[in-house]
């Protein structure tokens, strides 16, 4: 466990764990919202919430250090400059697949200098349009509405797997190539953001059983993840969302709304860029599908849980394996699901925003989920307003 929570946050983390075990064997419905038992006073519910984020505030300490000690940062960040000198058609081989350009181009972006300014990007936080201030702004109106929101980031490829692009003497400590990303967090993370980091477990599970190499968290020809990243995200998401004292299991149940079938799939690429000629990957995943039907029904607009995402949420749902239908099996819960195409950053707020007040009325929790390629500085950060004041 990193850092040092206080006795309440263990205890919420201890809970989560318990109340997902005992409900691994149920897990969509009718979507009433699901009802606190019994019924909190209002400072329980900010001391609860103020321990998860001291949790959160920990874990990003504790991920800082971890990549401070095992260093070479900037001798990778030279590597990835090189490499993106190699790119032929949006694409960089690494001999085991492919970088894309963008997440190279943002990585740098990101994690590194820029010209003429002494603050690193993720901290730049007086510049226009920069994720920082939408991020906070976004959880203070949702809170403001008795809504919780929850961060949720993750590394891309370049930052999992740096050994495709040079040598290491060791990888012994190695804790990802993320170094802006936790100190982002924390800064969230102390404006009173919570944030769900999933850098420590993909590092932790980045190869598959006994280090097989073969089974890894992303695919070698396309940015998104393979299934089992997207299952290990919807589980660690589920634990945590286990821990909101309004939380209970949904309604589906294994066995009569959903079955998971450990199965091996022929990923074929569905959008998101692939260089010409990539064959489909033979990968491991679990299928969730209805009893009696490969369709499933993950998906509700009346459920108290949305989640803000781009391709990553339904990337695989063509195989039954993807992160949305994973979420809905760890939760019991529909899920309602904002992705537009192309718009990770502003159109999934934009259509937050159409909501009508009948709607927010059902919501316990807005979910954003980004991976580390989305931050930047831009435009598209600009502050949307959701509620009519």
């Amino acid at each position: 466990m990193i850092g040092g929570p206080s006795l309440l946050a263990a205890a919420l983390l201890a809970a989560a764990a318990v109340s997902l075990r005992a409900h691994a064997q149920q897990a969509p419905e009718p979507s009433p919202a699901p009802s606190a038992a019994p019924a909190l006073s209002v400072e329980e519910v900010a001391a609860r919430r103020a321990a998860r984020i001291a949790v959160d505030l920990a874990r990003a300490e504790a991920q800082i250090a971890a990549v401070d000690r095992f260093g070479q940062v900037d001798r990778y960040a030279t590597a990835l400059q090189a490499l993106l000198g190699t790119v032929k058609e949006r694409f960089a081989d690494v001999g085991d697949g492919v970088f894309t350009d963008i997440a190279l181009k943002n990585w740098l972006d990101w994690n590194g200098s820029r010209p003429g300014s002494p603050v690193l990007p993720e901290l730049d936080r007086a510049a226009t349009n920069h994720p920082y201030s939408t991020i906070v702004d976004l959880a203070r109106q949702l809170r403001a509405h008795d809504v919780d929101f929850l961060l949720v980031t993750f590394p891309t490829r370049p930052a999992l797997y740096p050994e495709l692009v040079m040598e290491f003497p060791t990888l012994d400590g190695f804790a990802g190539f993320c170094p802006a990303t936790p100190r982002f967090n924390k800064a969230l993370a102390e404006a009173g953001v919570e944030v769900l980091d999933l850098t420590p477990e993909f590092v932790a599970a980045r190869y598959g059983e006994g280090g097989d190499k073969q089974d890894q968290l992303f695919l070698r020809y396309n940015q998104h993840w393979t299934p089992r990243g997207a299952e290990l995200a919807a589980q660690r998401i589920a634990e945590r969302l286990a821990q909101y004292p309004w939380f209970e299991r949904g309604p589906a149940k294994e066995g009569v709304d959903w079955v998971a079938t450990r199965n091996e799939v022929d990923v074929k690429i569905q959008w998101g860029g692939t260089p010409e000629g990539a064959k489909p990957e033979r990968l491991r995943c679990t299928q969730v599908t209805k009893p009696k039907s490969p369709r499933l029904d993950s998906v509700r607009p009346s459920s108290p849980i949305t989640l803000l995402s781009g391709s990553f949420a339904d990337f695989h749902n063509s195989s039954q394996c993807d992160f949305t239908a994973q979420l809905y099996r760890f939760t019991g819960w529909s899920i309602d699901k904002i992705n537009p195409k192309g718009g990770v950053e502003d159109a999934c707020r934009e259509a937050l925003a159409k909501k009508t007040p009948a709607e927010w009325k059902k919501k316990r929790i807005v979910v954003w989920m980004l991976p580390e390629q989305a931050f930047r500085v831009g435009p598209m950060w600009r502050p949307i307003a959701l509620f009519d004041e």
